[in-house]
């Protein structure tokens, strides 16, 4: 599965690529340090080889949507990726024989949607935060909700729990871990209006991080 903030930032790209260019198409280069340059990212051997890892788990993931409630839902099965290329030769250093994905092409259901409901993120934002995956959870989910708020909503701590904390056992040291990613996201994301109550977040309408 994809995992970490490589996962994430690549996913960005990806669908930023295919909104601007009205294309489904994605060139990621023949080399990793291309793409890394693109995403603003420092290059070197142990972050290229977890680059390449990491678009070959998100080429060939399948994404579960469900719509429902814990009584009654409809699960959908999705992959990000129709169809991908690839080149491969020997890596000098490991001396062992490795490829890399230089194109993928989105699916047609993953685009449409993409295209139908796009959130604005600032990518420049993004970098800064980009060593603490859940704070780009939160930065994420804040920019997709806060500008289509009509008024004040309260997300109660449980609801936050099951969203982003799966990996605690307890709403309590989910309570105590939560405060750091969400300073980084507020960080990021300087234009929420969002403030941390006794019974979770209470979100208020807010502009996009960026404007169309």
């Amino acid at each position: 599965m994809p995992s970490g903030t490589l996962a994430r930032l690549l996913l960005i790209d990806w669908q930023t690529e295919a909104y601007e260019t009205s294309n489904r198409e994605i060139y990621l280069g023949k080399n990793p340090n291309v793409l890394l340059t693109r995403m603003g990212m420092s290059r070197g051997g142990p972050v290229s080889r977890k680059l390449a890892d990491q678009i070959e788990r998100l080429a060939t993931c399948t994404i579960s949507f469900q719509f429902g409630s814990d009584q009654r839902a409809v699960v959908v099965n999705e992959r990000i990726v129709e169809a991908y290329s690839y080149v491969g030769g020997v890596d000098p250093r490991t001396k062992r024989h490795a490829r890399m994905i230089e194109k993928v092409v989105l699916s047609e259901a993953f685009y449409r949607e993409l295209r139908r409901h796009p959130v604005l993120v600032d990518r420049a934002a993004l970098s800064d935060i980009q060593n603490s995956p859940r704070a780009i959870d939160l930065y994420l989910w804040l920019a997709f909700r806060l500008h289509a708020l009509k008024d004040e909503t309260s997300v109660s701590w449980t609801a936050l729990w099951r969203q982003f904390g799966s990996e605690f056992k307890t709403l309590k040291s989910f309570r105590a871990e939560f405060q750091e990613p969400f300073a980084l996201a507020m960080a990021a994301y300087r234009q929420a209006r969002v403030h941390i109550t006794d019974r979770g977040l209470l979100l208020a309408p807010s502009p996009p991080p960026i404007q169309r």
